[in-house]
């Protein structure tokens, strides 16, 4: 039966167009990965400067002690900002975790402005202690979950060494943790001592 001439050619044409159908598929198939990994990299490239960016911003306003005006009430000389993401992010073609961290920020940068907002209101002048501690603990909070979130896009999408700008940011942002953490604790203990009932 293989020895019939026209089964052979049958055969030879099936597999043909079998092998001539599959190699554009597997063609399609690994240019479009390709081109996934191609647009995921240009997405990742554009967040991690928008978050450099963005950090930077974070630790002008971590380091604000504010300055005194005319009358001696202190005022802030940085702008607490929120992050905001372009339009055009190609975001599907990012990993799901990583779509997660990097869309969640602006709700925490929402989150931080209302706890800014909120120990404005409570705090006295002249020197608004309050509120450039509150100030100095959300821009220190965000600023290290960017930097976690920084870190993760770097490695992931292998995309260099990081700068030392962010290094030197990123340790002044856990130095000023401590210190943030230890006002609170004790402004927390002597508000114990003074209403042990609360």
């Amino acid at each position: 039966m293989l020895q019939n001439p026209a089964v052979l050619s049958a055969i030879s044409a099936l597999l043909g167009a079998l092998i001539g159908g599959f190699v554009p598929l597997i063609g399609k198939y690994v240019g479009h990965q390709m081109n996934k990994g191609n647009r995921a990299q240009y997405a990742a490239i554009r967040c991690l400067i928008i978050l450099d960016s963005y950090m930077i911003k974070l630790h002008d306003v971590a380091c604000d002690n504010g300055e005194p005006d005319a009358s001696g009430y202190y005022y802030a000389t940085t702008r607490f900002e929120e992050i905001a993401w372009p339009d055009d992010i190609d975001w599907q073609s990012l990993d799901k975790r990583m779509r997660y961290d990097l869309l969640k920020l602006p709700q925490m940068c929402a989150d931080s402005r209302i706890q800014i907002d909120i120990a404005h209101e409570h705090s006295s002048g002249p020197d608004y202690d309050e509120a450039f501690e509150a100030r100095k603990h959300e821009s220190n909070y965000l600023g290290l979950e960017v930097a976690r979130i920084r870190e993760t896009l770097r490695r992931s999408y292998k995309l260099g060494r990081p700068e030392l700008a962010a290094k030197y940011a990123i340790a002044h942002f856990n130095e000023n943790k401590a210190k943030v953490e230890e006002t609170l604790s004790e402004r927390l203990n002597n508000f114990r001592a003074h209403y042990p009932d609360q």
